[in-house]
């Protein structure tokens, strides 16, 4: 006995020491940079209610109602990010499982190795949003599908319903996750030659063994599409079949999910705008195009913001063995199973369909709501790329190549994860209400251009600093500004600090009207810049008799 546990110990110690160094780099310099206004808003609707938590418009509630027990162990930095370190951690061990499920262990581990070290990765494991959480359950609910799909017992198809379940309360994008499944089953069910009886044209018509003509092939898939749609029409009969398991769970599985996720769903329905998150393309640019899809797999490739710090050679070189990795990857996986009408393995079928299809269905929801695109959307399928790459590697004849390939792409992430350590990228709002609140005096208020930038200060300014917000004046042109500026409700005050956000000027004051008219009728008393944030202007505000006699003047 003891000699069969070792080796089982020593089986999974590779596995144990990736999930340790996954553990070890995202908890390093966790509390290092600042909260920004994303990670400011999942606090802020975190500390709600849970039942302003469920009420909440823009995302579903999972997440926030996790942070919301989780915020009574503490408000900090660190705190408030460990969820978030706790589900990249456990997203490296689920790929693991995955490629290992899917492929082999070798995979399996590769993959898990390239995740664990991937820049892209470790920023989103280091921010406290829901998008880490959607990678793991998206790996989880995968799994079991596969699982389910393959050996057909309740226990994996329950499993499967509940990380779809949980997936779907986490992010409205997980829709394109379900939908991905489906699509898979549907290509199965459709191309698969050994599925059903009724449906193998070939066979019947040309003997055992032999595949037929290119004609026949087409005949016996528009068969079975044709089989298969009447079966989605009027399933009752099929599901009573004891033949037909695998559909029968496939189809229970479906409707139990959208069940158990109506609520979200008629949410989504219901503020299907604010549901999609992200911000007006209209306003701040970066709508999805043509070319989003080339820089999602360069970034994936490579991490955010480095390509532009690598030679071009080296550039040049990783998109080379990456495009030949996927290309062996998907094409060149041995498994059972393959479905020979596509002449592709299932299991490249899988890793393809969870890759491609939930890209393609985020940026198109993305397009048609004019949002602005971000990494942050996709980083969920990101697994699935490093699924791809890891089996291509390991399909490449020479171990020596394999080694020289695994080394490059290692070289690669080592440096993303310096950058990622070595430079802040988020808002500085520790600093910059730090600054406001060491300089605060009886009779300040504070002045947001952008409104929703005040979540940020209040985060570190905490509940026990009193403090007073006024609305900024209504933008339309100086002149308005400056009648605004002579409303009572200024002049109640000594002292105004207005924060004029890097992005007001799109949204909300594209002229700085707002900051001109204070300029010219209040006295500038000290002006800082914060990184992401922009300028905070401090201004004495002057007796509004004078105030009105200035006015007088130059008008």
């Amino acid at each position: 006995m003891m000699p069969m546990k070792r080796a089982s110990f020593l089986h999974f110690l590779p596995i144990l020491g990736i999930i340790l160094i996954s553990m070890t780099l995202r908890s390093l310099g966790l509390d290092s940079e600042s909260v920004w206004y994303d990670e400011a808003a999942s606090w802020s609707t975190a500390t709600n209610s849970i039942s302003g938590i469920w009420s909440d418009r823009t995302f579903p509630p999972f997440y926030h109602l996790l942070l919301h027990f989780w915020l009574q162990v503490g408000h900090s930095e660190f705190v408030l990010r460990l969820p978030s370190v706790f589900f990249g951690v456990l997203s490296v061990a689920a790929i693991y499982q995955l490629g290992r499920k899917l492929c082999n262990n070798e995979i399996g581990l590769l993959s898990a190795f390239l995740l664990t070290i991937s820049p892209l990765h470790l920023r989103y494991s280091q921010e406290a949003r829901m998008y880490i959480p959607l990678m793991f359950f998206t790996i989880a609910s995968s799994y079991f599908f596969w699982n389910a799909w393959h050996e057909g017992n309740r226990s994996n198809w329950t499993a499967y319903v509940i990380f779809s379940m949980l997936n779907l309360y986490t992010h409205y994008f997980a829709i394109s996750v379900w939908l991905a499944h489906n699509l898979f089953a549907l290509t199965w069910l459709i191309f698969h030659p050994d599925e059903q009886n009724a449906y193998r044209v070939n066979e019947r018509r040309n003997g055992p063994g032999q595949q037929g003509t290119i004609d026949q092939k087409l005949i016996s898939i528009g068969k079975n599409l044709k089989a298969y749609l009447l079966i989605v029409l009027n399933p009752i009969p099929h599901l009573r079949n004891p033949e037909n398991h695998r559909l029968r769970y496939w189809i229970i599985s479906q409707f139990s999910i959208l069940l158990l996720v109506t609520p979200c769903l008629v949410k989504l329905l219901l503020y299907h705008n604010n549901g999609m998150g992200g911000v007006l393309a209209t306003v701040f640019g970066g709508s999805p195009n043509v070319r989003t899809p080339l820089d999602i797999a360069i970034s994936f490739s490579l991490g955010p913001g480095v390509r532009s710090l690598l030679p071009i050679l080296v550039r040049r070189g990783i998109y080379v063995l990456i495009s030949v990795s996927c290309l062996l990857g998907v094409f060149n996986i041995k498994r059972e199973h393959d479905l020979r009408s596509l002449s592709l393995s299932a299991s490249g079928m899988f890793i393809l369909t969870c890759f491609v299809a939930p890209i393609v269905a985020v940026l198109g929801a993305l397009w048609c709501y004019k949002r602005t695109f971000s990494l942050r959307y996709v980083v969920a399928f990101l697994p699935f790329f490093h699924l791809m790459i890891s089996a291509g590697i390991l399909n490449i004849p020479k171990a020596s190549l394999q080694i020289a390939a695994v080394f490059a792409l290692t070289a690669v992430s080592i440096f993303g994860l310096r950058q990622e350590y070595m430079h802040d990228y988020k808002e500085n709002w520790r600093e910059a209400t730090r600054y406001i609140v060491s300089h605060w005096q009886e009779g300040d208020a504070l002045c947001f251009v952008l409104a929703w930038e005040k979540i940020g200060f209040r985060y570190y300014a905490g509940y026990d600093f009193d403090y007073a917000i006024q609305q900024p004046p209504p933008v339309y042109d100086p002149e308005q500004v400056a009648n605004a500026l002579q409303d009572p409700r200024w002049s109640q005050y000594e002292r105004m600090w207005l924060v004029q956000g890097l992005n007001s000027h799109k949204a909300v004051d594209p002229e700085q009207a707002i900051k001109s008219g204070m300029d010219k009728y209040w006295h500038p008393l000290d002006v800082q810049k914060f990184r992401g944030i922009g300028k905070i202007v401090l201004y004495s505000i002057p007796d509004p008799g004078i105030n009105a006699e200035l006015l007088l003047h130059t008008t």
